[in-house]
């Protein structure tokens, strides 16, 4: 079964070029995959964003808009090294707190062994909530009041306890089209 390779959007055939070989003839394709990879470059010195952005924009006369928009394509398509490097640290960390642990655990230091424990909790952010947690308690049913006027509440109620009501009988004077 071939792969179906999407070429409809700029990204997509830069993102074939890298996958599968695919040779880019538009003129503004090449140059975009020129400045995705001079941005992804910077980024990976330790540039921030902002002042890629800024860099970018300056030196190639596009938008502000525009060059943010190629920041995220340059990430979505090469990584973003600084995520993997903060990832690659955070396990280093782990992992030399983990040899603390065991070390301290041998020679009956509990109090070390409990200063590592407490690195490596902290090296892997378990010490905090999770983003994704769900608030069951934003999704349970809410009470919501209303203030009504008194010369609603009859209409209210009527709709409440039989489903359906005539609107022209509620209101003669509004002229209202509702389609069937």
């Amino acid at each position: 079964m071939p792969i179906e390779i999407d070429t409809s959007t700029q990204y997509g055939r830069i993102e074939a070029y890298y996958t599968h070989g695919l040779e880019l003839k538009n003129q503004d394709d090449i140059e975009t995959r020129k400045r995705w990879l001079t941005i992804w470059g910077l980024l990976c010195e330790g540039i921030s964003r902002e002042d890629v952005v800024k860099e970018i924009s300056t030196t190639s006369g596009l938008s502000i808009r525009t060059i943010q928009r190629d920041v995220q394509h340059s990430l979505q398509l090469h990584g973003d090294a600084q995520e993997v490097h903060k990832k690659a640290m955070r396990h280093i960390v782990y992992n030399m707190a983990l040899k603390v642990f065991n070390k301290s655990l041998k020679q009956d230091d509990l109090k070390a062994a409990n200063a590592a424990l407490k690195n490596m909790i902290s090296a892997y952010g378990l010490d905090k909530e999770d983003a994704e947690k769900i608030d069951w308690e934003n999704l349970q049913a809410h009470e919501i009041k209303f203030v009504i006027s008194k010369k609603l509440k009859p209409i209210i109620d009527m709709a409440h306890n039989s489903g359906a009501f005539d609107l022209d009988a509620i209101f003669p004077n509004i002229d209202m089209e509702l389609d069937e």
